[in-house]
């Protein structure tokens, strides 16, 4: 479980466990903000790129719904109990969100399709926690081309930067 690896590494006297981010892909997306969902108090921020976001997606948008068996292996593997779903999803939660976020989509994926990373991005807003947005064109359930990589991870590397100063650099950073 990452809450219980992220607590592990945490009392390690060579980590700082306040300069914790969680960042993953596609469902590793997803993952890293259930736990800013679950276990706010772990993170100082959290990145999602290509995420699934809210369950409910899954059913209506992308590629997995229109094909053969699509829908019939959504209904397996998530169920088709609309408030479960809404309970499984970091959208319905941003909320509980206390970490800074970065989402980051291609505008052309058809697995897990830019509506999701909207309407996190959606949800968070009224929450005051405006996302980063790194929105990688003509880009799909990857950043394909090297002009995308290199937003992608120029991105995400100012992103942690920004957010994993130690806490002196932090407010020395935020100073005006």
């Amino acid at each position: 479980d990452i809450a219980t690896a992220t607590r592990w590494a945490a009392q390690k006297p060579e980590i700082d466990g306040t300069r914790v981010c969680a960042y993953g892909a596609s469902y590793g997306a997803y993952a890293a903000y259930m736990l800013a969902v679950r276990n706010p108090e772990l993170l100082r921020c959290t990145a999602g790129y290509v995420g699934v976001y809210d369950l409910n997606i899954m059913f209506t948008e992308g590629d997995v719904p229109k094909s053969w068996g699509g829908t019939a292996f959504l209904e397996r593997s998530l169920g088709t109990d609309k408030a479960e779903l809404d309970e499984f999803s970091p959208v319905s939660h941003a909320d509980k969100i206390r970490a800074n976020t970065l989402l980051i989509h291609g505008d052309a994926d058809i697995r897990a399709p830019i509506a999701h990373a909207t309407a996190l991005r959606r949800a968070l807003k009224p929450e005051g926690k405006e996302p980063g947005w790194i929105e990688l064109d003509r880009s799909g359930h990857g950043a394909g081309s090297m002009e995308n990589k290199l937003k992608l991870y120029e991105g995400l590397l100012r992103f942690l930067n920004e957010n994993l100063q130690p806490d002196e650099a932090m407010a020395r950073h935020a100073e005006p």
